[in-house]
């Protein structure tokens, strides 16, 4: 049982909760995935949607068909919620020091190489390979559209390519 539920003290309500919570998950689930494009924010959108019914206590007695329009509609809301407060995060500035690469270990040609690129192309390939994000996730991380980030990788790529051939 999701910790959530143990929020209900009234047992009946706990179950009514419960019910509505595990019949259909999956669906509300997939709505919050379709919005955020991550599993794990959209499992917070869930749980964040059940909290706030919870704590107004507004799960309707409906039936099925509208139960479940009602809590795909809440789950769509919090899902947009957190869309737009992911936008106002700040991302903190990832430095050389920060990746690793300041200090190249010795030998390591390939970390001398990506130091001595600039900021703009050494970020987007580092993000993308090493870190393992999307392209559209840097487009939407950096505010552009997914072709320059596409752009920027083959740029990165093909500098990166070139100060290796010139050693």
């Amino acid at each position: 049982m999701p910790f959530f539920l143990l929020l209900i003290e009234d047992a009946s309500r706990r179950e009514e909760y419960s019910a509505a919570y595990y019949k259909y998950r999956q669906h509300l689930f997939a709505v919050a995935r379709i919005i955020l494009k991550d599993d794990e924010m959209a499992e917070d959108a869930v749980q964040n949607a059940f909290l706030s019914l919870i704590e107004k206590d507004s799960l309707p007695d409906a039936a099925p068909e509208k139960l479940k329009a009602f809590l795909t509609s809440v789950v769509r809301n919090k899902a947009i919620d957190l869309m737009r407060k992911r936008k106002y995060i700040s991302y903190e500035e990832l430095t050389d020091i920060h990746l690793g690469i300041s200090a190249p270990v010795e030998g390591s040609e390939l970390a001398l190489a990506l130091s001595e690129l600039p900021a703009l192309y050494r970020d987007v390939l580092v993000n993308y390979y090493y870190v393992g994000m999307s392209a559209g996730e840097l487009a939407a991380q950096e505010n552009v559209n997914y072709r320059t980030i596409l752009r920027r990788i083959r740029k990165a790529e093909d500098l990166l390519k070139a100060s290796m051939s010139e050693d």
